[in-house]
């Protein structure tokens, strides 16, 4: 198998905060990565004209109906359906969020030339488990005494995913059986109970974010910069590298935490940039909606 038996993967649930606009930079900027496997939305209750453009833009659609459960337990039930029938015909997914997420190039790529000896990866959120604002506790709910054991380990974002396919596969069998006992756990707190315990532990690829495969930005644009674990990520005309690194992020991650990065970024891929909105709306967080009232200063 090659690049072209690759399979991209996300989800999308119906809202009325959702527009075709909000998944213009995700679309565009993976067409222009370069990737050639096979493009899937998950979708649920999306508008029409959400469905035609994906369409139109290569995206094979595979409806689903969301449950009564947190969408970051729903969104798993149709990707493992989808993986436990044909991750055979699979070499490689990547499985991400879409409304805060931009590629800047090919992922397939870079796991061809890294992935070699591991079978998925970990993709850090640059703080410990421990000052994780939030996941500390999300993974204590899974298992406190596990908790004491990695808690000095980097979070592993549960919005950016990837490895070869049967592994994730398996790995999402296992977040779905543990989440379905308990539906007050979170799915990064599995997440990261799981990959840091066997047998996942053994087979999962943990990179820095010196690395470059994605740039989690989330803490440092937060502003938890005094928790932040890899050197500062630079931003420079929209676009974003690692630390003293020539070579760009493969994927950004949550650059929606501040207005200035979101309308650099967001402006490479299209002239409409949309507003900021945090999703899922009915998940871990309230709905933070932002749009920047005047063109951002000029960043370095």
């Amino acid at each position: 198998m090659d690049s072209a038996n690759d399979l991209m993967i996300s989800v999308s649930k119906g809202s009325p905060l959702i527009a075709w606009q909000m998944f213009v930079p995700y679309v565009v900027s993976l067409q222009r990565s370069g990737f050639k496997g096979t493009k899937l939305m998950f979708v649920s209750g999306v508008s029409i004209e959400i469905r035609s453009k994906l369409s139109e833009a290569g995206f094979t659609l595979v409806d689903f109906s969301a449950g009564s459960g947190t969408f970051g337990f729903e969104r798993i039930k149709p990707i493992l359906k989808f993986l436990s029938e044909r991750s055979q015909d699979f070499r490689n997914v990547i499985w991400t969020d879409w409304p805060d997420v931009v590629f800047q190039s090919n992922p397939s790529v870079w796991l061809e030339n890294n992935l070699r000896g591991h079978r998925l990866v970990g993709c850090t959120d640059s703080v410990t488990i421990e000052n994780g604002g939030g996941t500390d506790e999300w993974v204590k709910k899974v298992s406190p005494e596990v908790f004491e054991k990695i808690k000095g380990c980097d979070v592993c974002c549960c919005g950016t995913l990837a490895g070869e396919a049967q592994a994730l596969r398996d790995l999402l069998r296992k977040m779905h059986e543990i989440l379905s006992v308990d539906m007050g756990l979170i799915d990064q707190g599995v997440l990261n109970f799981l990959l840091r315990t066997s047998p996942f532990k053994e087979i999962t690829l943990f990179p820095k974010l010196e690395d470059g495969f994605v740039g989690g930005l989330v803490q440092f644009l937060g502003g938890r910069t005094t928790v932040w674990t890899n050197p500062h990520p630079v931003l420079n005309n929209g676009i974003v590298y690692p630390s003293g690194k020539n070579e760009p992020f493969v994927l950004l991650h949550q650059h929606n935490r501040n207005p200035e990065w979101w309308h650099a970024i967001s402006s490479r891929y299209t002239e409409d940039v949309p507003g900021i909105v945090t999703f899922p709306p009915d998940d871990r967080r309230p709905v933070v909606a932002l749009r920047p009232s005047r063109a951002p200063r000029r960043l370095r």
